[in-house]
């Protein structure tokens, strides 16, 4: 987002043409925007002389401006070369307009939060976990689906114990496609799958307290020793893909992250910088999750879909049956229809 910041009245006291006692709370929130990756512009009507004492005493105080008075190449670019005389911004502060106060909450426009939360699935598997189990579950369409068509910047908030390597799998690779910028916060735990959608981004950022965990492929697979042969070689197959994956995002070998796999290992934020899984820590405290979840066997999941297909059989016969009831009891009563 980009923020038009007055200086007279908004940063300091309203003194022109000299500067009056400074508003620290505003300076704080304008630096806090710029933190947060927005972009400032100083938008007054001070030139010369005045203007560079303006932008001297914004320096002292530890606020240096993206632009002065002029617009973001950026802005520029997106208008086609057209640099207009007022500056292109999404919101302009002004004492005498919309404060810092008045910001609206969340005011990314033009970024989209998308959560990432609980169990991952299949499509068509992530209904049943909701509504059967009670769980929260992220399936690839949630997330697909989510992503604008405008290829404006996309963050993802994670808290996931994990769950199919496929639809995973999925989503990082349309994470990988999509046009825009894509930002992965791991707020608690991305532990098995739930790294594999964050390598799908383009940065991924920890919370203080938030951890990782990677390790080997496994499934409830049964059969003979043919069949398990087979489930085995499948199995092996999955963590050399998990383990490009990782080679992918950081750029080292996969093998190295075939060997933390084999022993399951654990990684807070600095751990997962260090290895490259994670760009950066944040600057906050996030909820520490401290349960790690069990995993709901495929068979029983299957099994309570084709109970909710006969229900739902049963449920869709209910009316034939009615208007047969109905009509043996107009034969009985004597009558041509009973209600």
């Amino acid at each position: 987002m980009i923020y038009a910041i007055d200086f007279d009245g908004t940063l300091c006291d309203g003194a022109f043409p000299q500067i009056g006692k400074p508003k620290l709370d505003n300076i704080a929130k304008a630096k806090q925007l710029q933190a947060e990756g927005n972009k400032i512009v100083l938008w007054t009507c001070r030139q010369d002389d005045q203007l560079q004492n303006a932008i001297d005493w914004c320096h002292d105080h530890g606020l240096d401006f993206d632009e002065v008075n002029e617009n973001l190449p950026e802005s520029v670019k997106k208008f086609n070369g057209s640099d207009s005389r007022k500056v292109s911004a999404d919101f302009y502060i002004d004492d005498k307009n919309l404060s810092f106060d008045e910001l609206p909450r969340g005011s990314d426009e033009n970024v989209n939060t998308i959560p990432v939360k609980g169990y991952i699935t299949s499509d068509d598997s992530a209904p049943i976990y909701r509504d059967w189990f009670g769980m929260t579950a992220t399936s690839p369409s949630d997330i697909v689906q989510s992503l604008p068509n405008d290829g404006s910047d996309v963050v993802l908030e994670i808290a996931s114990d994990g769950g199919e390597v496929d639809p995973a799998t999925e989503v990082c690779n349309a994470l990988r496609d999509y046009k825009g910028n894509v930002t992965a916060k791991i707020v608690s735990n991305a532990y098995s799958a739930a790294t594999i959608v964050a390598m799908g981004a383009n940065k991924v950022q920890m919370a203080p307290g938030a951890k990782m965990m990677i390790h080997r492929a496994s499934s409830d697979a049964s059969g003979n020793s043919h069949e398990m042969d087979a489930a085995s070689g499948m199995l092996q197959t999955t963590d050399s893909a998990i383990a490009n994956i990782y080679a992918a995002k950081t750029g080292k070998p996969a093998n190295d992250f075939l060997a933390l796999m084999d022993k399951e290992t654990w990684l807070d934020a600095d751990d997962a910088i260090n290895l490259g899984l994670a760009d950066e820590k944040l600057d906050f405290d996030a909820p520490v999750v401290n349960a790690f979840g069990s995993i709901v066997p495929y068979k029983a999941v299957q099994k309570i879909k084709d109970l909710k297909q006969e229900n739902n059989t049963l449920r869709s016969q209910l009316p034939k049956q009615n208007n047969l009831l109905k009509e043996k009891l107009a034969i009985f009563y004597g009558k041509k229809e009973v209600h």
